[in-house]
């Protein structure tokens, strides 16, 4: 074997192939976590994880200058802080979108304003000063006790404060270092084109891989478990059915794009729910594993928030959660 591999060569498939443990390591934790969650949602286990999960996701970004070299990092960084600017003048249009109207919904006593944006597209959100919004769109597609429904679910974001927070901090996290990441990626690959690669390099490149996919992946998880609390908090507050039929339309909609409309959602029917097995979420996690941009250009593309928890799951946990029949 000696023969055919030179002691270089033997290192470098050392220094990849640890990688590529490690990311599917993550992949296997991050889905333990995630099936725990859908399998005991009355426990408190979740909260611990996710604090776990955040407690290393700071650790890996601490972590992140023994990878580099200084010159490299100045640049990546840099650009890093540009790209991130676009990204958050993008989010912010979204934010400054025209107010269309105003909704009042009285909850457990407490008033709550919801503002209607003109925005031709299905969503509902949180602002971080706890402003609840929905879109134009969604008021159009949703009958009045579904849209109060979806509104309950942000009320359960506001309602969830620690998980809001630790959600708030992953995303603006994720938001701001993949660019660093991707960049980092990007140069050390072009530095291992235009010169012979060592093994410092190929440390480089892999270490940013090991990174990008932790960040992203933790970020997700992250998000789906607190968009599944809210829903929780909907349905426990409102008809369950009736908030699951919300979901379903908004998911058919967001999918329909300029084809939807309200005759088009009528004879919309959710998904069968089943138990969710670890192989169902393994699948998944390795899925928005793939789905990771790997590029800036890529990555501008996407919204710094992770899609929300696929339709399926999201009743699953439902049932699981508060017994629907």
């Amino acid at each position: 074997m000696g023969g055919f591999i030179t002691n270089k060569q033997e290192k470098n498939m050392r220094i990849v192939l640890l990688s590529l443990i490690g990311i599917i390591a993550v992949i296997l934790y991050l889905s333990f976590i995630y099936y725990s969650f859908l399998k005991y949602p009355s426990s408190r286990r979740q909260f611990q994880l996710l604090i776990a999960t955040i407690t290393a996701f700071i650790l890996i970004v601490l972590g992140i200058p023994v990878f580099i070299n200084p010159q490299t990092s100045a640049i990546a960084l840099l650009l890093a802080l540009i790209s991130t600017g676009l990204i958050a003048a993008k989010n912010a249009r979204i934010l400054k979108a025209k107010t269309h109207s105003q909704l009042t919904i009285i909850h457990k006593g407490k008033e709550y304003q919801v503002k209607v944006q003109d925005i031709d597209e299905p969503n509902a959100y949180t602002t971080l000063n706890g402003e609840i919004m929905v879109t134009k769109k969604l008021t159009q597609i949703l009958d009045k006790k579904e849209l109060e429904a979806i509104i309950l679910h942000e009320i359960g974001h506001l309602k969830n404060k620690l998980l809001l927070r630790l959600t708030t901090l992953s995303v603006a996290m994720r938001a701001t270092l993949l660019p660093y990441i991707t960049l980092i990626l990007g140069l050390s690959a072009a530095n291992a084109f235009l010169s012979q690669i060592n093994s410092k390099i190929l440390t480089i490149l892999t270490s940013t891989l090991y990174i990008l996919y932790t960040a992203s992946l933790f970020t997700t998880i992250t998000y789906w478990i607190n968009e599944h609390e809210a829903d929780a908090y909907a349905a426990q507050n409102s008809n369950p059915t009736t908030f699951i039929q919300a979901l379903t339309k908004t998911t058919a909609c967001a999918r329909l794009r300029e084809l939807c409309n309200k005759q088009a959602l009528q004879h919309i029917q959710p998904p069968n729910p089943t138990k969710p097995s670890y192989t169902q979420i393994l699948k998944e996690t390795a899925k928005q594993a793939l789905e990771t941009p790997l590029t800036l250009p890529e990555l501008l593309k996407k919204p710094p928030i992770p899609p929300h928890p696929p339709l399926k799951l999201r009743i699953q946990a439902l049932v699981k959660k508060i017994q629907i029949p």
